[in-house]
């Protein structure tokens, strides 16, 4: 595993355990300026979950500070891309620190990352926790992330034609699925460079002999 040196970084901890149990294991203590450390002490085929934690040790107690969660190592891993992060396979985005605690689980029931980020940062009624008066976190990413989201069934023979006209225009058909559960199609335009445009502010439902706009270029 690598990681980015903490530079006030005294000491790292280093804790493992299998996926879907709970409870790290300390495995080892390593010293502050590392930035890479080794488990030597696999079995092929099971699933990893790694917590590296930085601290600075003041007097007898214990101040711990930067923290990383690698989740999804299977073991063996055949790749060293330099990177903890890059290292995971279901990482969906990130977060900044933990005060007040961030609640993740209205994500379980299709919410959002941003529902979570919401009710983490105001958390002063029924989930308060430490620090429930202040904010001291932070979303690295997009707020509309999901945990999980329904297959849709996509168009298919998509095909755009040029049209003779005054001015020069270009027809888009596709033929849609036969699916119940999509009811339209939004079409975007984007010109290179640029951000993409909404062209139809409802959605196509049919028309023509199949799906299809018109677009003025």
């Amino acid at each position: 595993m690598n990681w980015r040196n903490e530079a006030r970084a005294e000491y790292y901890l280093i804790g493992r355990k299998p996926r879907n149990q709970n409870g790290f294991q300390l495995l080892d203590s390593i010293s502050g300026d590392a930035d890479s450390w080794t488990d030597n002490n696999v079995r092929p085929g099971i699933m990893y979950e790694y917590a590296v934690v930085g601290g600075l040790r003041i007097d007898t107690s214990i101040l711990r500070g930067i923290g990383y969660i690698a989740s999804g190592i299977e073991v063996p891993a055949k790749h060293d891309r330099g990177n903890l992060l890059l290292l995971i396979d279901s990482t969906l985005t990130c977060t900044w620190s933990g005060r007040p605690y961030w609640l993740f689980h209205t994500m379980g029931m299709g919410e959002p990352i941003g529902k979570s980020a919401l009710l983490s940062e105001n958390n002063q009624s029924y989930d308060s926790a430490a620090f429930s008066f202040g904010v001291h976190v932070a979303l690295m990413g997009d707020p509309t992330l999901r945990m999980r989201y329904r297959d849709i069934s996509t168009p298919e023979n998509i095909a755009i034609h040029q049209i003779a006209a005054r001015q020069p225009y270009v027809e888009i058909d596709w033929e849609g699925p036969e699916a119940p559960d999509v009811t339209g199609y939004y079409v975007y335009r984007q010109v290179e460079g640029g951000e993409e445009e909404l062209l139809t502010l409802e959605p196509i439902t049919g028309g023509c002999s199949k799906n299809c706009v018109i677009d003025n270029c």
